[in-house]
């Protein structure tokens, strides 16, 4: 909806509801992120000589990683209060707050217990969830803005949003979405004159994670798919994906630290993860090994 100077952006999180049961626009796109995250990694795994079976057995180290890993992110980094004051709301993961971080770390420690316990070659899988960590980013930022959460900064550009049932907090206008009817309430003008114009930095960030996904499907066909060299995918992922996350920063709101911060949780959080991308990358050229050169045990092999 177009008013004046912005976009209105008025989306209910929740998209079906029935009694108890409830499905919410960010749960869609949580299970859509984490299944297309997954046919991914199949595709990918299957390709390089891996069976069925060490696909199967790592889904469940997968899930487990992801979703403790970008809950328990969110809370350590965004809202450490949770422990003490509303442990519950740590398991509540379908309300959103949920960390690109965490989600990364979740997955690589998930999948480096799974290597270490079965004397897997580490980097090689990792670099075969790339596709998929691409998709899980882009997609987790659909709901996100689903959520009218993780908003950007204001700016008076073109193509703002007005994100109205997140400043109606600071506005004390919230209760306003309980009515059926709101949008003939008063109190609608009010809120959409007063609520700021903002950075649509969700769509930013998907767009992103597009922008990533293409980036590894072209590295991966530029340099011969199984003979691309080991690490060169996961090194460039950390440079392109956290790299351009570190500038989207600039345009969100500061969530864990001061407005007058030199830099946001996230950027702080990026650096390190890009250095080691670098890393990565100028070791894959420097040492070149062939992915299809990887030794997989016989438990786990169909070449």
């Amino acid at each position: 909806m177009q008013a004046g100077k912005g976009y209105i952006f008025d989306v209910e999180p929740v998209l079906f509801e029935a009694g108890p049961i409830e499905l919410s626009w960010y749960g869609l796109f949580f299970g859509a992120m984490f299944w297309g995250g997954f046919a991914l990694f199949y595709q990918y795994t299957r390709r390089g000589g891996y069976s069925l079976e060490f696909v199967k057995g790592y889904l469940p180290w997968l899930f487990i990683g992801l979703v403790a890993g970008a809950r328990l992110g969110h809370v350590i980094f965004y809202e450490p209060h949770l422990f003490t004051e509303d442990p519950v709301r740590i398991l509540q993961v379908w309300k959103g707050g949920l960390s690109s971080h965490g989600a990364t770390a979740g997955v690589l420690g998930g999948l480096f217990l799974y290597c270490r316990f079965y004397r897997l070659r580490y980097v090689d899988l990792v670099d075969r969830t790339c596709m998929s960590a691409a998709v899980a980013a882009a997609l987790v930022r659909l709901g996100n803005l689903m959520n009218s959460e993780i908003v950007g900064a204001r700016s008076d550009l073109p193509w703002t949003f007005k994100f109205v049932r997140y400043d109606c907090k600071a506005l004390d206008l919230c209760d306003l979405f309980k009515r059926d009817d709101y949008l003939s309430d008063p109190r609608w003008a009010r809120l959409v004159e007063a609520t700021p114009t903002r950075h649509p930095t969700q769509l930013y960030e998907f767009l992103i994670g597009v922008a990533v996904l293409v980036t590894m499907l072209t590295l991966d066909k530029k340099f011969g798919r199984e003979q691309r060299p080991i690490g060169l995918l996961t090194g460039m992922f950390g440079i392109t994906y956290f790299g351009l996350r570190f500038l989207v920063e600039f345009a969100k709101e500061h969530q864990a630290l001061a407005d007058d911060a030199l830099l946001t949780m996230g950027q702080w959080l990026s650096i390190p993860v890009v250095a080691i991308g670098v890393w990565l990358t100028v070791r894959a050229f420097k040492r070149p090994e062939p992915a299809d050169s990887v030794p997989i045990p016989k438990r786990f092999s169909d070449r």
